[in-house]
């Protein structure tokens, strides 16, 4: 028999929120943690007061800056390579160390959130303290449906010439593994240890979502301003996301795929990787960035709808099944 528990301890008045706990968890209980109220949404999991607030802000800060250097310091060692880079990725060389050194956020973030904020490291990863595998894979199934289809349509259109497999296979896989893993640390990041530690000075979500899409914004570093206003929506999109399906597993899913689709055509046609990799989403002119708003905004749409279906746990309530 089920209980109704309200959402109370005041982290969230008048929400109205209640949750539901079944009397045998199917997948055992999300963890308990001190200060955190039963009915909280995700951008309120690193607590909503106590002096620690003022400490995972500035961890956090911390974090970014920490990252950055990593970053920066990636992109100096493809300097260093002689040549065209490493001998499998060659011209893709530059992009893989930058997305390696932000795949060092992953052990950066559940490390601040652990020791630093006192509570859980899961409670990064959403709402239920771990990785919801199952609404994870299907983001992952629906986001590269639609960018490989975007790239298929992008190929049928121009006159690249296939540079085969054997110049494709090895170059690709070592490229998409380096995309996804630097697509999951930068998504928890700003959608998750951003996002959260905003969420300790703010009961309502759009504060936290503004600061931490104005943060990822910044870190891109624009030099066009549509390419700036492209940036800002979509950070304030994945952020709204984020909150609404409980976790960054969507937001994390449309960044990998988005980048898996860019590395296949960057690898498969232009000579083993040869494409520019100086250009980033902070140089996107109007009519690209308008673009680029449009059909993400297209995914993250049918993500909401994918969520409506699937309904997964957008508040913190224990016991309830992994989905």
């Amino acid at each position: 028999m089920a209980s109704t528990i309200p959402a109370g301890g005041g982290s969230e008045p008048g929400s109205g929120i209640t949750a539901t706990r079944p009397a045998e968890p199917l997948d055992g209980p999300a963890p308990a943690v001190p200060g955190i109220a039963v009915g909280s949404r995700y951008h309120r999991l690193a607590g909503g007061a106590g002096r620690r607030r003022w400490a995972t802000a500035v961890a956090g800060i911390l974090v970014l800056a920490g990252g950055l250097v990593l970053v920066s310091g990636s992109q100096r060692v493809a300097r260093w390579l002689p040549g065209d880079g490493l001998p499998l990725l060659r011209g893709q060389t530059a992009l893989a160390l930058l997305f390696l050194a932000e795949g060092l956020f992953l052990p950066l973030v559940l490390v601040v959130a652990r020791w630093v904020e006192k509570r859980p490291a899961g409670t990064v990863l959403s709402v239920q303290g771990r990785v919801r595998c199952r609404w994870l894979g299907w983001c992952l199934v629906l986001t590269l449906a639609w960018y490989l289809t975007l790239a298929t349509v992008t190929v049928l259109g121009g006159s690249e010439q296939w540079v085969g497999w054997q110049a494709f296979a090895g170059p690709f896989t070592a490229l998409a593994a380096a995309v996804v893993v630097g697509s999951a640390g930068e998504e928890l990041v700003f959608r998750g240890l951003l996002l959260q530690a905003a969420g300790r000075f703010f009961s309502q979500p759009w504060p936290a979502i503004l600061i931490q899409a104005v943060l990822w914004t910044a870190m891109y570093n624009p030099s066009q301003i549509w390419a700036a206003a492209c940036l800002l929506a979509i950070g304030i999109t994945l952020g709204w996301l984020t909150i609404h399906t409980g976790g960054p597993e969507a937001a994390i899913a449309w960044h990998a795929a988005q980048g898996v689709s860019a590395t296949v055509l960057g690898v498969a046609f232009w000579d083993g990787g040869q494409a520019p990799t100086d250009q980033t989403s902070g140089d996107l002119t109007a009519g690209p960035a308008i673009v680029y708003l449009l059909l993400s905004a297209l995914i993250v749409a049918a993500l909401y709808g994918l969520a409506r279906t699937l309904k997964p746990t957008t508040t913190y309530t224990l016991g309830r099944p992994d989905r």
